[in-house]
């Protein structure tokens, strides 16, 4: 049988956007406006709101932005030293306060929803990791902030493709690897070709993957996975956000309040257990950020609470009122992706990344509302440069394209929705038990067999998943042959 059977005919555009969340939209529309003429295109799982960016369970999000001079000076310093142990770029980090401000009144413009003072002004707040600063700035009705970015898109002429998911991006390694498109799948299977001269990844974080996550509908969660196959350096991928959530609801649960009012935990063996003096001085230091604190030293409280864990991962708290609630971590984004320039380039030609694909502008920890500004200030500065710096090269025939998203993406026809389910589902138990907010000790012989399990695997996407657990849990990309 020809290997092309079961492909759609293959499409060109200029450029090719994998994603619609926050980072996507704002891609788009950067192309679009640097270039009318080029042929932008939006590839998404579904045209309803996705993803981090529109999940926030109090319907709002919080956008760091630098007013003065003063304020680009104190974040870049915050965001530096919150950065370690990951890999932060100073260079990026300063562009992501440069950029703040006119990315905010691009928002501003567009009619978001920010609240306002009584004079019109934007009420400011601290961010987590910046208790004293006052730069954060708040929007609501994510569901209607959706709509928003895709009919201001829509307007500058960008075209959506809605219903597919990224199945790998197509390399040319003719032509120094460099990325010519993508190769797309729909519900029933069937392939979609999309050749393009520039291809931006903003497909979202890794936190879908975990058994319990405060991460959107509608994200398969393998991007790091895409990401690597084209031969891209990550960087910080073992770097999440988690959050404390109350069980079964998975809304926030304040571990340091608890601790400052008395909080004891039933232990494992079912007795009753206190806090140690020692971890209940963290509380104060806690109190100034809700996820998980990498390298920190109040992560020990979060450490005492989480060896509590009973079988499923979750812990009873009681309060001094002898209340009780389970609660366990949540995974909520990831600080990692692929390392990026000041123009969202990754390390491989022809292709961008930002939003939760892209890293160095935070590292291990990120403070509350940068990942907003991080998705305005970079989704425009990849947009802009890919479709500023277009080669008007002729199209790509179907025929020869399609033969090159063949070779460079997993075979196709791979569908095992029964295979699938099954991994997904040892998947997120596994990242679940040995990675939320601390490494297990039995961290390597989990990663190898997951390799075992990725090596298996039929399914393209119960593959993609385990390649992206394996990133997780390795901190760095495990390359597989496609033919194994």
């Amino acid at each position: 049988m020809d290997k092309t059977d079961g492909i759609d005919f293959c499409q060109n555009v200029d450029v090719l956007v994998l994603g619609a969340g926050l980072a996507g939209l704002r891609a788009a529309w950067a192309a679009a406006e640097e270039d009318p003429a080029a042929r932008v295109v939006v590839a998404s799982a579904s045209p309803a709101p996705s993803g981090s960016s529109f999940a926030n369970q109090n319907d709002r999000l919080g956008m760091q932005v630098c007013f003065t001079q003063h304020d680009r000076d104190d974040f870049a310093a915050e965001a530096l030293a919150m950065g370690r142990p990951g890999r932060v770029e100073p260079e990026l980090v300063r562009a992501l306060a440069e950029d703040s401000l006119p990315r905010y009144q691009d928002l501003r413009a567009l009619g978001l929803s920010f609240v306002l003072d009584a004079s019109g002004e934007p009420v400011r707040h601290s961010g987590c990791f910046s208790p004293s600063s006052r730069r954060a700035v708040v929007f609501t009705s994510l569901g209607t902030a959706y709509h928003v970015f895709r009919r201001k898109a829509e307007a500058l002429g960008v075209r959506f493709l809605d219903g597919l998911l990224a199945r790998g991006l197509v390399t040319d390694p003719g032509d120094g690897g460099r990325v010519r498109g993508a190769l797309l799948a729909d519900q029933a299977g069937r392939m979609h070709p999309v050749a393009a001269q520039a291809t931006v990844m903003a497909l979202g974080g890794p936190a879908p993957l975990f058994e319990r996550s405060q991460a959107g509908p509608r994200t398969p969660g393998w991007s790091y996975a895409l990401l690597a196959r084209a031969g891209a350096r990550l960087i910080n991928a073992n770097f999440l956000q988690y959050m404390w959530a109350e069980l079964p609801t998975r809304i926030f649960w304040d571990l340091a309040g608890a601790a400052r009012n008395g909080l004891r935990l039933r232990a494992p063996h079912g007795g009753v257990v206190d806090l140690p003096a020692g971890l209940g001085e963290l509380a104060l230091a806690r109190g100034a950020h809700c996820p998980f604190g990498h390298g920190l030293p109040d992560a020990a409280l979060d450490a005492f609470v989480l060896a509590q864990a009973d079988g499923d991962g979750s812990v009873e708290a009681l309060t001094r009122n002898g209340s009780a609630v389970r609660v366990a971590p949540a995974a909520h984004a990831g600080n990692g992706g692929a390392i990026v320039d000041a123009h969202g380039r990754t390390t491989v030609p022809g292709l961008y990344a930002c939003g939760e694909c892209a890293s160095g502008m935070h590292g291990a920890n990120r403070i509350g509302g940068a990942m907003v500004t991080a998705t305005q200030v970079f989704g425009a500065r990849a947009g802009r440069h890919a479709a500023g710096h277009l080669k008007r090269l002729s199209e790509t025939s179907d025929r020869s394209f399609t033969e090159l998203a063949v070779s460079s993406c997993p075979a196709s026809g791979q569908e095992d929705p029964e295979e699938r389910g099954q991994v997904f589902e040892y998947l997120a138990r596994t990242l679940q038990k040995n990675l939320a907010m601390q490494k297990s000790p039995c961290a390597g012989e989990v990663a190898d067999d997951l390799a075992k399990r990725c090596a298996a695997a039929s399914d393209w996407q119960a593959r993609l998943a385990l390649e992206t657990g394996l990133t997780l849990l390795n901190g760095s990309p495990k390359h597989f042959s496609l033919n194994e």
